[in-house]
């Protein structure tokens, strides 16, 4: 098996354990004069930890004291017959046996006390388990990925090689959150219907440990993911125990400092078929995050040449690698010596924070410049170097002298300095280089700008912390057996003295390129993605990563018949597909013979956008911006400028395209926010927008009108935490047979390929599907350039449009316009 990891939730899916459970609620409630409950109402309350099970049992709104006091009750009893009924589910021994035998590794995560979890898997699941994980002080619980993460690294699996098993909503979203498959059981505590109700798709759901144990063959062996996807091709044993490892500016990046489309799509392709690959750069964090933000890395990331070690699933450090304040005070005195200043890094109550004292001279205003604009990046000025090193080493005594924390995953790291950097050309910055390396325990090196050809960085950090440690690091935390690098310039050598393998574009340095094993294709040619590709070359009959790219696609269905299939081989594919949209597109273009389907073609399928299609996204918002005045404005803001207040937040917004961290600072920068309202507001926005989605006019009646006539998918562009939450608050992900998103799949509206592919999930020729969209340049653009009619909802009524002649004004008229053009019944 492909799949050697199964990670199993245990009450309601191992386990039967409501009697228990049940039993100890009701002496509970006995022993404080309250109602006992029936087994449905403890089963309603269970799954998200007994604190907060306790809670929702107990009449009314009980205090902390109230419950801790209710929750002792409970644990007595609980801990005295937490077994005298509870049993195995019939057939999950078998289950468990045969995957050992198979060779699978097996581990139970649980929201339970982490005494019982370990208790109850001794006594039912001693030979068949290898790790069992529960609730614990200072790790949160599901639907945090910590547990799931924890339990994959301490029992030797592989994220990409795992699969979860549970029975709840609470499952759904804690494998969600740890980016691996999701298979459910309907025998447990919650059933098949509340279970699609909270989005799981249907055809992984099981009746019996049977079939758990064939859908995680079928994962194995097909490529079909539990999580409703389906890839676009089975996935090619990839050798998990390699690390690829990459630079990113003038190896990864193009000139811009950014993806290719290619390098993106191909990278999140492999990834998805099993490739394990991470980043080192001398990038921050707060740069290269809005950089990497397209692809999902399975492995953490190196920043500031591995002065930091991040994962970026689990949002937290793993490893800082900073320099005493006594070594930071001999750095600024020999920066003194020659009249230089610079930027100044350090780790701030779990904070990156970024310091300067003066943007004198130019290139450093260029450097403040260029990172505040493109990358959003924040700067802090300060009275001087030293005052901030004082202040670092006060924060240090301090915490020193505090009593130590019981250890937790995610406490933030201790307050250090960790990086230098300043900006010159070579002549005026080699002399101060010498002159650091001097220094002991400080490393110092003189890079090249790859944007600006007369400058250069001198980057100081700690003589510990090297892209070689970073390797060395990431080796070990991920159990690897061997690296492969790719990197240009000088800072990359430490990390090619230690790889299996090192690789050097066409136009690195003369010095990477000399130590590499080979030369590949230049970094503004896609070098190293075109080496992967060609590495792992597809499959035979498998769709180019051009054509196709690798799938997130839920509900998504097999195809119906071996014709259809057939109808949409990757050749086909690659027959329709134009060149990316570069423009708006033209009334008169929707006519050409090129893009317009044949009028003889029946519809078969009908694609639907989100945002201002499904979604009224003009209420929702209206309704959220409230919240945030609401929440977040000073005290007594007056109502007579509130709509005023609404309108600037509408407009910072621009209909969702500005960066929520843009967005929040101006909000901060107009009303006067504090810094902690802006950074709740940014997380506010991933947590709460939920609450105020409200649908469009016509939205179910219009869904009612085609589900079961057509093949209904959705294609959003977007980060997949916001659609998927903007989905299920709708309640419409049972319409679907595929859901398509952007940041998910490697490419987005207007290019042609992502309705290409939503088309190919569903094996229906494009020629026979109808997209239907309401912004003119971004969804009938892409839409009708793969191939598909596409029906305009022009809800702003937007001039100039008069030539288009697939126009509606709302959802309750596409089905009629629909039905004129034929269709195939389902």
């Amino acid at each position: 098996m492909s799949v050697y990891t199964v990670l199993f939730d245990l009450d309601g899916t191992l386990l039967n354990t409501l009697g228990d459970l049940a039993d100890a609620v009701n002496h509970m409630m006995r022993a404080l004069g309250h109602a006992e409950k029936t087994d449905a109402e403890v089963l309603a309350a269970i799954g998200n930890g007994i604190r907060r099970a306790v809670e929702a049992v107990l009449p009314g709104k009980p205090s902390a004291a109230e419950t801790d006091r209710a929750l002792a009750i409970f644990r007595e009893r609980y801990e005295a017959h937490y077994k005298e009924r509870t049993r195995p589910y019939p057939g999950v021994l078998a289950l468990l046996e045969a995957l050992r035998g198979e060779g699978a590794r097996i581990a139970v995560i649980s929201n339970k006390s982490d005494v019982f979890t370990r208790a109850l898997s001794a006594e039912f699941f001693a030979d068949h388990v290898d790790a069992a994980i529960g609730e614990r002080p200072g790790v949160p619980l599901k639907p945090a990925p910590d547990s799931v993460l924890e339990a994959i690294e301490q029992i030797g699996g592989a994220r990409g090689r795992a699969v979860y098993v549970g029975d709840s909503e609470v499952d759904i979203a804690t494998a969600r959150n740890a980016g691996i498959p999701c298979i459910l059981v309907s025998w447990g505590f919650r059933g098949r219907e509340a279970l699609i109700s909270a989005g799981a798709a249907p055809e992984w759901i099981a009746d019996t440990p049977e079939e758990v144990h064939a859908m995680i063959r079928l994962i194995s062996a097909s490529g079909r993911r539990a999580d409703g996807a389906v890839s676009s091709s089975p996935p090619i044993d990839m050798d998990d125990t390699t690390l690829y490892l990459s630079d990113l500016d003038g190896t990864l990046l193009d000139r811009n400092a950014k993806f290719t489309p290619y390098t993106e799509r191909t990278l999140n392709r492999l990834i998805e078929r099993g490739l394990r690959f991470s980043i080192a750069t001398a990038r921050t964090p707060a740069s290269a995050l809005r950089i990497l933000s397209g692809i999902r890395f399975p492995a953490p990331v190196a920043f500031m040449n591995g002065v930091l070690i991040y994962d970026i699933e689990a949002r937290r450090y793993l490893h800082v690698e900073g320099f005493t304040t006594s070594l930071a005070r001999s750095l600024i005195a020999v920066l003194r010596r020659f009249g230089a200043t610079g930027f100044l890094y350090a780790m701030r109550g779990g904070v990156l924070t970024t310091y300067y004292e003066t943007l004198e001279p130019p290139p450093l205003r260029q450097f403040y410049e260029e990172r505040t604009r493109l990358f959003g990046k924040t700067f802090t000025k300060a009275e001087s170097l030293e005052a901030i090193v004082a202040e670092v080493e006060a924060a240090s005594a301090a915490d020193s002298a505090a009593p130590s924390p019981s250890a937790a995953p995610l406490a933030p790291v201790a307050d250090q300095l960790i990086y230098f950097t300043l900006r010159g050309t070579r002549g005026e910055l080699a002399p101060i280089c010498d002159a650091i390396r001097a220094l002991p325990g400080v490393e110092a090196l003189v890079c090249d700008d790859n944007y600006h050809e007369t400058l250069c960085y001198l980057e100081c950090y700690s003589s510990a912390a090297t892209k070689r440690s970073a390797a060395e690091f990431l080796r070990v935390h991920g159990g690897y057996a061997r690296v492969v690098g790719f990197g240009d310039n000088l800072n990359d050598l430490p990390l090619f003295s230690v790889c299996d393998e090192c690789y050097a574009p066409a136009d690195a340095k003369a010095e990477a390129r000399a130590a590499a094993t080979t030369v590949i294709g230049r970094s503004d040619e896609d070098g190293v993605a075109r080496w992967l590709e060609a590495r792992f070359a597809p499959a035979e009959n498998e769709p180019a990563a051009s054509v196709v790219a690798a799938s997130h696609v839920a509900n998504a269905a097999l195809p119906t018949s071996s014709a259809a299939a057939a109808s949409l081989s990757p050749a086909a594919c690659a027959a329709s597909l134009l060149s990316p949209v570069t423009a708006p597109l033209s009334p008169a273009a929707f006519a050409s013979p090129a893009s317009a389907p044949s009028a003889s073609e029946p519809i078969e399928a009908v694609l639907f956008d989100l945002d201002d299609t499904l979604l009224d996204r003009a209420q929702t918002f209206r309704r959220y911006s409230e919240s945030v005045i609401d929440r977040y404005f000073p005290a007594g803001f007056p109502a007579s400028e509130r709509e005023g207040a609404l309108e600037f937040i509408r407009a910072a917004d621009r209909r969702g395209y500005e960066d929520r961290e843009v967005f929040a600072r101006s909000l901060a920068a107009r009303y006067g926010l504090s810094e902690d309202s802006r950074a709740r507001l940014v997380r506010d926005w991933r947590e709460r927008f939920g609450e105020f989605v409200t649908p469009e006019r016509d939205m179910a009646a219009a869904l009612d009108r085609l589900v079961g006539r057509y093949a209904l998918a959705l294609v959003t562009n977007g980060p997949a935490s916001m659609q998927d939450i903007k989905i299920n608050c709708l309640g419409i992900r049972a319409y679907f047979r595929a859901i398509t998103i952007s940041d998910a799949v490697g490419m987005k509206k207007p290019d042609a390929e992502i309705s290409l592919h939503t088309c190919h999930a569903l094996a229906v020729k494009p020629g026979r599907a109808v997209f239907v969209g309401d912004n003119y340049d971004v969804d009938m653009a892409g839409a009708v350039r793969a191939g598909l009619r596409a029906i305009w909802i022009n809800k702003f009524a937007e001039e100039n449009r008069e030539a288009y002649p697939y126009t509606v004004s709302g959802l309750g008229a596409v089905p009629a316009m629909i039905a004129d053009f034929g269709a195939v019944q389902q």
